[in-house]
């Protein structure tokens, strides 16, 4: 198994997707990747399936401490005390004291950038998340979460593959000593130009980042549409 290093997170390089993994056969796909010996879980409130995640841990047999996890909390709960409440339902949803991992989703274009990053430094001095990130974040987004932080933030998830040009927030997450998870490496295993290609299927994360950079008035995320 070989590991990223991000401040002070020793994260497995090969994570587990979860999202669609729902239901007694999400519990067993998941259940079954660890049994491969997958060490990285990710999961989050979006994708309504914490608990399954949590089943597949424990009927699997495999250490807890040796399993990284990581959840997100949406947007919709970027106000503090929502984001708290939605912190603990993910913890009860996995039936677990703590997350390796505990990410802002998405950034909310209606609640300042700091209350929902002093609300994920909560969380982790709280002891509910051994380590804290972004998800989906611009260059300036980013500037501006660790302008607002106490805690290091270990990571930023974004869309990475050969038909999005991600460089200048990798150079940005690299400057601030993060580590880049890419999600939906393979492009969800579609070739460019292919009429199964679905372009609104991954476009949408696109356009996301789109209003994201307006948000900020700035451009500085350059991702194929």
């Amino acid at each position: 198994m070989q590991y990223v290093d991000a401040h002070g997170a020793h994260i497995p390089q090969i994570g587990l997707g979860t999202m669609q993994l729902t239901g007694e056969a999400g519990t067993k796909a998941i259940r079954t990747a660890l049994d491969l010996g997958y060490r990285h879980l990710d999961t989050a409130a979006f994708y309504g399936n914490e608990k399954e995640n949590g089943d597949a841990l424990r009927a699997s047999g495999v250490r807890r401490g040796d399993v990284f996890i990581t959840t997100k909390v949406r947007e919709s709960e970027a106000r503090p005390d929502a984001f708290a409440r939605k912190v603990d339902e993910c913890l009860a949803n996995l039936q677990l004291p703590y997350v390796d991992l505990l990410l802002i989703h998405w950034p909310s274009k209606e609640v300042p950038i700091a209350d929902t990053i002093g609300a994920l430094c909560k969380a982790k001095k709280e002891g509910k998340a051994r380590h804290i990130g972004v998800s989906n974040f611009t260059v300036a987004l980013l500037d501006e979460a660790w302008a607002a932080t106490s805690e290091p933030l270990v990571c930023n998830q974004i869309e990475v593959h050969p038909f999005i040009n991600q460089d200048k927030v990798v150079a940005a997450c690299k400057r601030h000593g993060m580590a880049v998870v890419a999600y939906v490496p393979i492009a969800r295993g579609k070739v460019q130009g292919s009429k199964e290609l679905a372009p609104r299927r991954w476009s949408a994360s696109a356009r996301r980042m789109a209003r994201a950079r307006r948000r900020c008035r700035c451009d500085t995320l350059s991702s194929a549409a």
